[in-house]
């Protein structure tokens, strides 16, 4: 393996939790209709078009209480302010990037994700958030992984060289299209997993 001096993080069940299943039967309660929002199929088509920026917040609200019937308030709520708060950090997250980066690491984020969280991300977790040399966000690239666009809009804007880069997810097809960038890539699940792929290729000690 070539020296690597680029770690890249996804940021669902990498850094961060996302578990929309359990977030919506919370703040929904016994509401059938809150699993509309994330897991059927206008509402995943909708969620993420959010998430790769060809639709508005205005246009996502009004298109959920449509296909819903959901209060548009509480679903503003939902995501403005529910969501960003739960999507906390995993345990070892933070000291995992501290000590990285501690190891003169270069750290960039690849991740789906919203603007609502991002927003809440950068206000709330600043001393982490400047550890990270660039976060390349889905509706910043226009597009989700594991489409070929958003790696090559994070190599192309960053100048990386994929052989001196490690990146972890988990999901097995964004892994598999790094690949074919030449990246190294590894699928794991929280840190700890992140950190034991870390410590057998003596990336840290």
């Amino acid at each position: 393996m070539t020296q690597i001096k680029n770690i890249l993080f996804d940021f669902g069940n990498i850094l961060f939790l996302w578990n929309p299943k359990n977030f919506i039967k919370e703040y929904f309660f016994d509401d059938p209709r809150g699993m509309d929002l994330h897991f059927s199929d206008k509402g995943s088509e909708l969620w993420r078009g959010y998430n790769r920026g060809i639709i508005t917040f205005k246009e996502l609200i009004d298109s959920y209480n449509e296909i819903t019937g959901i209060n548009k308030t509480k679903l503003k709520i939902y995501i403005k302010e529910f969501l960003p708060k739960k999507i906390a950090p995993l345990d070892g997250a933070f000291e995992l990037i501290n000590q990285l980066k501690d190891n003169n690491y270069k750290l960039y984020g690849l991740t789906d994700n919203f603007p609502n969280f991002i927003e809440y991300f950068y206000k709330n977790y600043k001393d982490i958030s400047s550890k990270f040399s660039d976060i390349i966000i889905s509706y910043n690239a226009k597009s989700l992984k594991p489409e070929k666009v958003i790696y090559q809009y994070l190599l192309t804007t960053n100048n990386i060289i994929p052989e001196e880069t490690i990146f972890f997810d988990d999901i097995e097809k964004n892994i598999s299209t790094a690949k074919e960038f030449g990246i190294n890539a590894y699928q794991a699940n929280g840190p700890k997993e992140v950190k034991d792929i870390l410590l057998k290729l003596n990336l840290i000690k």
